[in-house]
C-alpha cells in the first residue's frame, strides 16, 4: 500500500511539473493569427539544428512515407521527426493548438510550451481561415537569408495563402483536399535549394515550396483531389519578344527533376504551367502559375530559344546610403542590381534594414553578355567620388544575376564638410552590349519620396474567391458538355489564353475542365478588382446567354468584392 501511494505522489509531482511549462495564452474565441516567436537559444540547441540523414528528411510533416521537398536547412519539422522543431497537432475539443517541441540544454522541463489554445470550431469570418501563422526565419531554423513560410490550416472550403513580399501564392480550391490539412507555402532563395541545371539554363524564379505541415499520422495515398495553384514571380523579359525557353524543375519528395518543357507538355505531364506577361495589376512583374496534384517544391529555368537570339532578364535597381548623417566626412553609397522575383528583392531589404533607400529602378533588361557599368556623374560641389566614377563587372562576375544578384560599392568624400543632405548625384546603369537600355538613379538625401509609408500586410490566408463554389459548378454544368468548340469550355479556355496544352484540362480524373479553368482563373486574378465582371463579358463574346444570366443573376443579388 506505502508502496502504491508513493507511486501515486511521484505521478502527481510530474504532472504539476509539466503544467508549469504551458502557456495558454489569453485570447479570444476566434483566433485567426499566430505569430510563433521561438526563443533563438532553443533553435540553436544541438537536437533542433542537427541535419537529418538524407534517408530521414520528411515530406508530409509527421509521416514517414515521403522524403521532404525541402532543404535540410528549411524542413518544418514535425513531432514525429527525428529532430523535431516544429508541430502543429490538433487536440480534441480544439480547433488548434501550436505546439514547439524544440527543447535546448538551458531550459527546463523539456522545453515545451503551448503557444496558444482555442476552442472555436469556425471562424466569425469567413474571408478568412481558421487558423493562420506565419513564421519568420527564426521559427524555421538558423537561416541566412530572408525565408519565408507561410502556413494555414485549411479545411474543403479552400484558402488562399499569399507572401506579398517575396512574391509567391497558393490557390487551394473548393474541395481540393480531402480533409482538414495544415498546408505551408515556403520561398527560398538560397542557392543550395536550387536544382542543378543543364548547361546553358539560368534560374528565373525562386525556389518556391508546397507541402503539408501537419503532425499527424501518415496520411492516405491521396491528399489533392484536384490540383492547387502555386503561382510566383519571374524574372524573364518577355515583352515585346519572348525569346526564352521556359523548363521547370520539380522535386515531389524524390529530387530534382526536369519535369517539362513549356509547350512541349504530352500526356505523361502532371503539371500546367501558365506564364502571365508583365503588366495589368501584377505591378509589372511576369508571374509562373503552376497547377500541381502533389506537394512539391518547384523552380523556373530557361534558356535563349535559340544562340542567334538574345534573350534578356528583368533586374532591379537601388541605391542605398546611410540612415543617419555619418560622423565623419565620407559615407558609402551602395548600388544593387538583383533579379525582380520578389525573393531577391526582400533580400536586399532586409539587409538594408539599418540603410535608406535614395533611388530604385524596376525592369532593366540586362543580357547574358557585355560588362555591367555604373557611372557616377553631377556630383554636386564639394564632393566626389573616391577613385573611379565609373565601375565595371565583367560578365563573368555578373553572370547574368545567377547568383541572386550583385552590387557595388562607392565611397563619397566631403572636401567641405558640407552636410549629406546636401549631396545629389546621377548614377547611370548601363550594359557594354546594350547601349540603348540605360538607367538612371537619381540620388539625394532630402529627398522624402523614399521614406516610404508601412507596406501593407506581408503574409495573409483569405478565402476570399471572386465566385462562389456554387456558381462555378454551375457555370461548369453549361459548359462542361462538348458542343461547339468556340463555346463551351474549351472556347472559355481560348478566351482565358489557357489553351497551349488544353489535353491538361480534359485528362484530370474526376475534375470538370471547367472548374479547372476557373481554379486557374481565381489563381491569375488575384487582387482584380474586375474579374468577376470581365468574364461576364468573356461569356458574352463567346455567345453563352445561357452562362451570362447565372453570372449576371449572382452579381446582381450579391455583394461583389475582391
Amino acid at each position: 500500500m506505502a508502496l502504491c501511494t508513493a507511486l501515486l505522489c511521484k505521478r502527481n509531482r510530474g504532472k504539476k511539473g509539466s503544467v508549469k511549462n504551458i502557456y495558454y495564452a489569453e485570447t479570444g474565441a476566434h483566433v485567426r493569427r499566430v505569430l510563433l516567436e521561438q526563443q533563438q537559444k532553443a533553435l540553436l540547441a544541438d537536437d533542433c539544428t542537427k541535419p537529418p540523414p538524407i534517408g530521414s528528411q520528411f515530406f508530409t510533416l509527421g509521416s514517414t512515407c515521403s522524403p521532404s521537398p525541402m532543404h535540410p536547412s528549411m524542413t518544418l519539422r514535425s513531432a514525429k521527426s527525428a529532430y523535431s522543431g516544429y508541430s502543429a497537432n490538433r487536440n480534441a475539443g480544439s480547433r488548434a493548438a501550436l505546439i514547439t517541441e524544440c527543447s535546448s540544454n538551458s531550459s527546463s522541463g523539456g522545453g515545451k510550451r503551448t503557444l496558444i489554445r482555442t476552442s472555436s470550431n469556425y471562424s466569425d469570418d469567413e474571408n478568412y481561415a481558421t487558423l493562420y501563422d506565419y513564421l519568420d526565419e527564426k521559427a524555421v531554423g538558423c537561416l541566412e537569408t530572408s525565408q519565408a513560410v507561410l502556413a494555414a490550416q485549411v479545411d474543403q472550403s479552400g484558402a488562399r495563402l499569399q507572401l506579398r513580399k517575396c512574391g509567391a501564392s497558393l490557390l487551394i480550391p473548393e474541395n481540393a483536399l480531402d480533409s482538414d490539412r495544415m498546408i505551408y507555402l515556403a520561398v527560398s532563395d538560397q542557392l543550395a535549394d536550387r536544382p542543378q541545371l543543364q548547361p546553358g539554363e539560368s534560374a528565373l524564379s525562386s525556389v518556391a515550396v508546397l507541402g503539408e505541415c501537419e503532425g499527424e499520422p501518415a496520411s492516405p495515398a491521396r491528399v489533392m483531389l484536384k490540383p492547387l495553384i502555386l503561382s510566383f514571380r519571374h524574372c524573364a523579359s518577355v515583352f515585346p519578344r519572348d525569346n526564352w525557353s521556359f523548363v521547370l524543375y520539380a522535386d515531389e519528395g524524390f529530387g530534382w527533376q526536369r519535369v517539362l518543357t513549356v509547350g512541349e507538355e504530352n500526356l505523361n505531364s502532371t503539371m500546367y504551367v501558365h506564364l502571365e506577361k508583365p503588366g495589368r495589376s501584377d505591378g509589372g512583374m511576369g508571374w509562373c502559375h503552376v497547377m500541381l496534384e502533389n506537394f512539391a517544391r518547384v523552380m523556373l529555368a530557361g534558356k535563349p530559344r535559340r544562340a542567334s537570339v538574345i534573350a534578356c532578364k528583368r533586374v532591379h535597381l537601388a541605391a542605398y546610403g546611410p540612415s543617419e548623417r555619418p560622423r565623419g566626412s565620407n559615407f558609402e553609397l551602395r548600388v544593387y542590381c538583383v533579379p525582380e522575383t520578389g525573393a531577391a528583392m526582400e533580400n536586399v531589404a532586409k539587409q538594408e534594414q539599418h540603410g535608406r533607400l535614395l533611388a530604385e529602378s524596376e525592369h532593366f533588361l540586362l543580357n547574358e553578355k557585355g560588362d555591367l557599368c555604373f557611372c557616377v556623374e553631377d556630383v554636386t560641389d564639394g564632393f566626389s567620388i573616391r577613385g573611379s566614377a565609373v565601375v565595371e563587372i565583367p560578365d563573368t562576375h555578373h553572370q547574368w544575376c545567377s547568383q541572386n544578384g550583385l552590387h557595388c560599392s562607392l565611397t563619397v568624400c566631403s572636401d567641405t564638410n558640407r552636410p549629406v543632405e546636401d549631396f545629389l548625384a546621377r548614377i547611370v546603369v548601363y550594359q557594354k552590349t546594350n547601349n540603348a537600355e540605360r538607367h538612371v538613379l537619381q540620388v539625394r538625401f532630402e529627398n522624402s519620396i523614399y521614406d516610404k509609408p508601412p507596406p501593407e500586410e506581408d503574409r495573409t490566408v483569405t478565402a476570399d474567391f471572386h465566385l462562389p463554389l456554387v456558381v462555378k459548378d454551375e457555370l461548369s454544368r453549361l459548359l462542361d458538355p462538348p458542343t461547339d468548340p468556340d463555346r463551351d469550355w474549351r472556347g472559355l479556355a481560348k478566351k482565358l489564353h489557357s489553351d497551349r496544352y488544353i489535353q491538361y484540362f480534359a485528362t484530370r480524373p474526376g475534375c470538370s475542365p471547367t472548374t479547372l479553368l476557373l481554379d486557374l482563373w481565381e489563381a491569375r486574378e488575384c487582387g482584380s478588382l474586375r474579374a468577376a465582371h470581365d468574364l461576364l463579358q468573356t461569356l458574352r463574346v463567346m455567345g453563352r446567354p445561357d452562362a451570362v444570366l447565372l453570372l449576371e443573376q449572382y452579381l446582381s443579388h450579391f455583394s461583389y468584392a475582391s
